[in-house]
């Protein structure tokens, strides 16, 4: 039996309150990759969010979620 893999990749660099990161967005792509990589069904990669949209992403991906076997909520960015 196959098992469902889900991920969403957030990576955020640019900020209006706070200064810019270098490499989050970077971070943010490798690991999506790796994910894909790792045969992952679904990966969501998403950068420079703002906190709305942040809250939408991850309630979109609860709902993908709920039916998978392993979920995998990836984040780069000021913490």
């Amino acid at each position: 039996m196959k098992r469902v893999r889900v991920a969403l990749v957030l990576a955020n660099s640019a900020y209006q309150n706070a200064p810019s990161l270098a490499n989050p967005v970077n971070d943010g792509s490798v690991m999506a990759k790796t994910l894909k990589d790792a045969g992952f069904d679904v990966v969501d990669s998403r950068h420079d969010l703002s906190a709305l949209d942040t809250r939408r992403a991850l309630r979109d991906f609860a709902d993908v979620a709920r039916s998978a076997d392993i979920a995998v909520v990836y984040y780069a960015g000021h913490g």
